[in-house]
């Protein structure tokens, strides 16, 4: 539908965390329910959102609240994450791509990509707007799409920013040692892009960035599928199941920072001035960044051997009680220095994050961050630390930097936020749905128990931690862990 300037707006709650090079939302907390006016009408249906920067399409707008309830559907797992061994960068979360996905992940096996640096053309792909070495093509047939260039809205084929540029540089027509191609054009002989025959793979104009493409896209899939010419078909249903099984391999790491107490005066002394702690920014027992915290970094494990995870941390401490003598304690009070309880999410060596989907952080903020985040150490909330939706990506897929060290107090409370940030963060990547209750902002028991795996006495003991966690914790988490 068209608005009109001044309509108040909600953005629906699906594209609540849709990203665009113009602006990104990090969670679903940070827009759900929030009203927008509309203070330009940039044509095409395109709006400028009073406080957004960006167009926003009338597709994603509605006049109506959100609903009661929040169902988040992950998208293909491939839409945001790029192969390592093929692509420099990937910007595949960028415009419609993820909307149209799943339904090209049935033809092709390896890269569906757009706006990229591709450094290897691979057989059974497709690319939109991609930059890659140059080819050389012998063109040996067309194929005309029944539809004008007009229906594609601008910037999906004009030379400036659709493809004109890219077959300038990096396709040449010619007839030796080349390619065999298959041109491909709109109904009013506008370039849309080549068909590689030899390779089965597609190389077109800009087609994803807008939603205006889908129907040429729909056009190009079905008649080459269709044409007994080609040998073009739709993967086999056991082969697109074992594409989607081999995408991750979910693993969970983590570094939580911890402080250093003298008993005698309970006063927190620097890590650095312990000789075992010193040049050890990257080992298993180590510094923090500011050289102030211990920092204590348990091999990643597999999501399904949760046990071996807290055994690395238990042999960790072990080795710190071996080291720092009976005269110190270790806690994760927080009185003098920001301690932080960071969670690393691995997504096997194969691939890496461009962008880690708004809705994979707005869970864990659901399932973990809320029940922590008003009840942090002192040092962490007066710096700026521990705030909600805070993540960084990293070359083994994000660190999830939410929640505080208190969540690695103790074995038990390690053990249940573990299985809380593995089952929701596994269960997203894998492609379950989560239908949460609106009217909390935190998981309830029974999200708990359905999507973090958490038993019973899981559950008692996890809320008993968040509200005794400063009795529970004290200054003895060193015992805590060497005497079990």
């Amino acid at each position: 539908m068209e608005f009109k300037i001044g309509d108040k707006v909600y953005l629906k709650p699906q594209y609540c965390s849709y990203q665009r090079k113009e602006f990104v939302y990090e969670s679903l907390s940070d827009i759900k329910n929030k009203q927008f006016t509309i203070c330009e009408n940039c044509g095409g249906n395109r709006y400028y959102l009073e406080g957004i920067s960006g167009l926003i399409p009338d597709t994603m707008l509605s006049t109506e609240e959100a609903y009661s309830k929040i169902s988040l559907k992950p998208k293909d797992f491939l839409n945001f994450v790029y192969d390592k061994h093929n692509s420099s960068f990937c910007n595949d979360e960028c415009e419609f791509l993820p909307y149209i996905k799943p339904f090209l992940r049935k033809y092709f096996k390896n890269d569906i990509v757009n706006h990229s640096d591709v450094r290897n053309i691979l057989t059974d792909s497709i690319y939109f707007f991609c930059t890659h070495p140059q080819m050389k093509l012998k063109v040996l047939g067309q194929y005309t799409v029944k539809l004008p260039s007009s229906n594609l809205i601008s910037g999906c084929l004009d030379n400036k920013w659709g493809y004109g540029e890219i077959l300038e540089c990096y396709l040449k027509e010619c007839t030796l040692d080349a390619w065999d191609a298959i041109r491909i054009n709109s109904i009013d002989n506008k370039q849309l892009g080549y068909y590689l025959s030899n390779i089965n793979t597609f190389i077109l104009c800009d087609l994803t960035h807008h939603e205006s493409g889908f129907d040429f896209i729909y056009k190009i899939i079905d008649y080459f599928e269709k044409s007994e010419q080609f040998n073009f078909s739709k993967l086999p249903e056991s082969e697109i199941k074992s594409i989607e099984a081999d995408t991750i391999n979910v693993t969970i790491g983590a570094d939580p920072e911890f402080e250093i107490v003298d008993k005698t005066n309970e006063l927190v002394v620097s890590a650095s001035s312990f000789e075992f702690l010193k040049n050890s920014s990257t080992g298993p027992i180590g510094l923090d960044g500011s050289g102030d915290q211990m920092e204590l970094r348990p091999s990643s494990t597999p999501i399904n051997d949760l046990d071996n995870f807290v055994d690395g941390m238990k042999n960790l401490f072990s080795e710190v009680n071996q080291n720092i003598g009976d005269k110190y304690e270790v806690t994760t009070k927080g009185d003098s220095f920001p301690l932080g309880g960071h969670f690393h999410i691995g997504i096997g060596d194969k691939y890496a994050f461009t962008n880690v989907p708004g809705d994979l952080i707005y869970l864990l903020d659901y399932f973990l961050g809320e029940f922590f985040v008003k009840g942090m150490n002192p040092s962490r909330t007066t710096r700026g630390y521990g705030k909600l939706s805070s993540f960084h990506i990293k070359p083994h897929g994000f660190e999830y930097r939410t929640p505080p060290s208190e969540c690695f107090a103790n074995p038990r409370i390690m053990k249940v936020c573990s299985k809380i940030v593995a089952n929701v963060a596994n269960g997203y990547l894998k492609g379950n749905t989560f239908n949460l209750s609106k009217t909390k902002y935190k998981a309830t028991d029974y999200e708990l128990k359905k999507y973090a795996r958490l038993t019973d006495a899981d559950i008692i003991y996890f809320k008993h931690f968040i509200d005794n966690h400063n009795k529970i914790v004290g200054d003895a988490v060193l015992a805590a862990w060497v005497k079990e």
